[in-house]
């Protein structure tokens, strides 16, 4: 029996947000003619590569070991998973750091991606934004 050829590309292909800003892990799963793969179950695995913790999704808290370190992504259209990382939620305000996202197929289009995610003040347009509040709310003529 042989297996099918299966491409796992993350999307978007964007790197870089300011903190505050909320990254979609996106997955698309399709075959090797890009026909997309529906009623997958892909996980996601987010380590903060500072320290090499993991998030335990059951506690919304990056820890060392235990809790729950997979989180199965949602089928947002034939083929196409998602679930939102929302870094001030789970990491604090204004923080610059720089996460690896682990996603994994597993079943019978088994495979797996990897992504890193940056959170830094950068220039955009040449302004660089500053958080309004604790909250990284930044004033609208800020973003591009």
């Amino acid at each position: 029996m042989s297996v099918a050829i299966v491409e796992l590309i993350v999307l978007p292909k964007q790197k870089h947000y300011h903190p505050g800003e909320i990254h979609s892990c996106n997955l698309l799963i399709q075959d090797s003619n890009g026909n997309p793969i529906p009623g997958q179950k892909p996980t996601i695995v987010i380590y903060r590569t500072n320290d090499n913790k993991y998030l335990d999704f059951a506690s919304g808290k990056f820890v060392s070991s235990g809790g729950q370190k997979y989180q199965i992504l949602t089928e947002i259209r034939p083929g196409v998973y998602a679930w939102n990382f929302n870094q001030d939620k789970y990491d604090g305000p204004n923080r610059e750091r720089t996460y690896k996202i682990v996603y994994e197929n597993k079943g019978k289009y088994p495979g797996t991606a990897v992504q890193e995610v940056v959170y830094k003040w950068t220039k955009r347009n040449g302004v660089t934004p500053e958080p309004v509040g604790s909250e990284g709310i930044y004033e609208e003529s800020q973003i591009d």
